[in-house]
């Protein structure tokens, strides 16, 4: 359901001129490799910083890692794979966090432009 969402919102954007067509036609690789490089970074970091140097339980550093992604989806479903509640409590503290970073961030942004 939500792939599909978000293809239409993709197609929409893309009707909706002909310059970014033209833009990833030109450089859709570079693209695309950003995106994963942004989307894959953080996590892989945390799991490296948690895992080595905090030496944290790998549960509840998965439960801290999906609340700072703020992904409330990923913790139903990693409570369903591991049958346990125990993530809940690395995923409250991250989750409430990045809220609020948001929200500032997001006023920080705009008002920087």
């Amino acid at each position: 359901m939500a792939l599909g969402l978000n293809v239409f919102i993709a197609c929409i954007g893309l009707a909706s001129g002909k310059q970014p067509v033209a833009v990833l036609q030109a450089s859709a690789i570079n693209v695309f490799a950003a995106g994963v490089v942004v989307a894959l970074a953080p996590i892989v970091v945390g799991v490296l910083f948690g895992k080595f140097l905090l030496r944290m339980n790998p549960v509840l550093l998965l439960g801290a890692l999906t609340g700072a992604r703020v992904t409330s989806a990923a913790l139903t479903t990693l409570q369903d794979e591991a049958e346990s509640s125990t993530l809940t409590l690395g995923f409250a503290a991250p989750y409430a966090f990045a809220n609020v970073i948001l929200t500032i961030m997001g006023s920080v942004i705009v008002n920087a432009m």
